[in-house]
Order: structure tokens, then sequence, then C-alpha cells
């Protein structure tokens, strides 16, 4: 089911898994429209598009829209774990699930001498009919344990149970917040559900799967707003960047990714971030219908454009 199509599902927002949370109108259109954006993507040719959302008070709008992003995105399609480990050399920094951790180490040998092959890697040896999934990853030293995260109502809503194990091993990885993070984190922190299935909650943590230190499998890249300067050349390999708030916003124009969203404040009498969107669309851009390309309409209280501009 795609979740940005549905008509009579509400989503809700909760802080602990011990409360069934609360409905509200902005939730699920904030979450499509990550999810819309996404999806519009793909239609552009050296362009980029650029959708600015003005709020009330901008509490979760960013997390929202990475959600949908994120729940929109294709996994890589990966071999069996046998035919990938057959590929690796010695040395080579892999990310491999079984069933309950996700591990990133370096791979050492595979010996098929034995019923069934054993793969040594990260310094233990694995049967491998223990391994759902191996993929190589570019990233020399890096090494990481994590637990699976948990699946909830809302992963299954949007179609990710099916081919789950492919999401943790090879997300796409191609979404980058920048904002307070000390906000960010603390919005991430809440769960995410269904209002018809509203004790099956999953925290916008396990959706956006930010990279931390020592995380073995990431979606979201998170930069703070100060000393982004020092990060773009990262940020400008992303697919999608959010600007949450004037100091975000303020690096716009400097920003190569297809897609970059800006969540501006209006309970805040600065009004920077909404001038250097203006001035971008004015000098650049060619307006785009939020209605007809992107299929979204802004619910009550949101006020929101986009226009693209050449890449």
């Amino acid at each position: 089911m795609d979740i940005s199509q549905s008509k009579t599902t509400r989503l809700l927002l909760s802080q602990s898994l011990d409360s069934t949370g609360q409905t509200a109108s902005w939730i699920g259109p904030l979450l499509a429209l990550g999810t819309r954006a996404s999806r519009y993507s793909s239609k552009l040719e050296k362009r980029q598009l650029v959708v600015a959302v003005s709020v009330p008070i901008r509490d979760f709008a960013a997390v929202l829209i990475g959600c949908g992003w994120v729940l929109a995105s294709k996994p890589k399609q990966l071999d069996t774990p046998l035919e990938v480990l057959r590929k690796l050399q010695a040395g080579d920094i892999i990310r491999v699930l079984n069933s309950s951790e996700i591990i990133v180490g370096r791979f050492s040998s595979l010996s098929e001498d034995q019923i069934p092959p054993r793969a040594n890697f990260a310094g233990s040896e694995w049967n491998i009919e223990r391994i759902k999934a191996v993929l190589p990853i570019d990233d020399p030293g890096y090494t990481a344990r994590s637990l699976h995260p948990e699946l909830s109502a809302i992963h299954r809503f949007a179609g990710l149970a099916k081919n789950w194990e492919s999401h943790l091993a090879g997300p796409t990885a191609d979404l980058g917040i920048v904002g307070t993070l000390t906000w960010i984190n603390e919005e991430m922190k809440y769960y995410l559900g269904l209002e018809h299935d509203p004790y099956d909650l999953g925290s916008l943590d396990s959706v956006l799967l930010p990279k931390y230190l020592h995380v073995a499998t990431w979606y979201t890249h998170l930069y703070h707003s100060t000393g982004f300067d020092e990060r773009l050349d990262a940020a400008n390999n992303l697919r999608s960047i959010i600007l949450d708030g004037n100091g975000a916003i303020s690096h716009l124009n400097e920003l190569e990714s297809s897609v970059i969203f800006c969540v501006i404040d209006r309970s805040l009498s600065d009004d920077t971030g909404a001038e250097v969107i203006k001035q971008l669309r004015n000098m650049r851009g060619t307006p785009l219908s939020l209605a007809d390309d992107l299929r979204w309409n802004p619910p009550r209280g949101i006020e929101a454009l986009a226009f693209t501009v050449p890449q």
C-alpha cells in the first residue's frame, strides 16, 4: 500500500509506547510530501526541485518529510549471501544481516569445503545459513554492530516488510537533514503509528535510521546548521536535503542535491530564510504546481510552494 495515496488512514504521533498518541491533520500530509517529491524526482532532468513549506511552528516537520522520503525509497537488489561472499577479497568491508543483528566488519575468508559453507568476517566464523544478506560497503576501516530496528505498522503499511532485509542491508542512504540537531534528535524519539492500529508504533528514528557513530546501517545523514559549510561536499553527494529553519536555509544556493526541502517557521519574526528562497525562485526558478505536478495539497495552516532551477 502506498501510504501517500491513502485517503482514509490517519497517522498519529506518540511520546511513548505506553500511549496511543494523538492524530493531527498535518502529520500524514507532511509525510506524504516527502513521498510525492521522491516519486517526482525521477522526472527531473538537469533540474533541481525546491519545495518550501511554511509552518506555524516547525516541530516534527523536517523529520516527517524525511520519513516520507525514506518510506518511498527503493532498496538495492541483492544477490544471495553466498554469491556476494564468493566475489569478495580479503579485507573488504561488508555489511551482514543475520536474524537479529546488523554487523559491519572486515571480510577474511570463505570456506566451501564444509557443509554448509562458513564465512569469516568481523573476527568471527559464521555458518552462511545464518546470514540473511551481505553487501560490500565503501567505508574503509568502519566497524559496527546493531540490533535490527523493529518493524511497525507504518513500515508494513508502506510496503517495507516484504523486503525489509534488503532495506536494512542496502539502504539508499541518500537523505540529509540540516538543522538544530538537539531538537531533531528529540523529535526522533517520538513514535509514529496508524489511527486504526494505535498500539503498533514505530519510532521516527527507526524509519529515518540516522547515521550516528558506530551504527551498522543508515538512511539519513544529520548535519548541524552551524558549521554546515564544512560538510557541503559530503551533503552534495546526497539526492535530497531537508533544510530545517533559517540557519539551514541560508545554504540553499550552495547545494547541488536533486531535491531540497526548506522548512520555514512562521512563529519567528526573522524572514531571512524566506528571502533566500524568494530570490532563488525569482532569479532562476520555474514554478511547479503542488497539486498537479507533485499531487500534493498542504493541510490547513501550512503554506507551500515548489519550483525547479537548473542544476
